[in-house]
């Protein structure tokens, strides 16, 4: 999941800002400071576990724009972005997410969403039959 930042150039250094996530900045006296610090804000900003919202996927029009950064969000940090994404358009609770994955319990599915778990083939196979249109591609480009 990659998100663009508008690059604006200062005299002491550089900033950028998302496009796609309002409020997330930071800046960087050089072109390689401000793209790890980007990372770091990106990351920070999509990584709240206790964070109901849906961040937005990234518009791959706006690339063609003068002074865009590309940044790419933490794999982890992007599916569960994802799953909280597959999960709310199928207007599922995360309690009916994992009835239906076949856990006995809630949290087995809310530690998927908090990006704090390896998913490993199985679970994968769960989360496919759950939400059929599940593509790694989109956590992958």
């Amino acid at each position: 999941m990659k998100y663009h930042f508008k690059i604006h150039q200062e005299e002491t250094g550089y900033w950028g800002e998302c496009l796609e996530l309002e409020g997330c900045v930071s800046q960087g006296q050089d072109m390689k400071e401000l793209e790890k610090n980007l990372k770091d804000s990106l990351n920070a900003y999509l990584f709240d576990p206790d964070n109901e919202i849906v961040f937005p996927f990234s518009d791959p029009g706006i690339s063609k724009e003068k002074d865009i950064l590309l940044i790419e969000a933490e794999p982890s940090i992007a599916f569960s972005n994802y799953l909280r994404f597959l999960r709310k358009n199928h207007h599922l609770t995360q309690e009916e997410t994992a009835k239906k994955m076949g856990y006995k319990a809630t949290f087995g599915y809310q530690r998927l969403e908090s990006g704090k778990n390896t998913v490993n083939l199985t679970t994968l196979v769960k989360l496919k039959k759950v939400f059929p249109e599940l593509s790694l591609d989109f956590i992958l480009k």
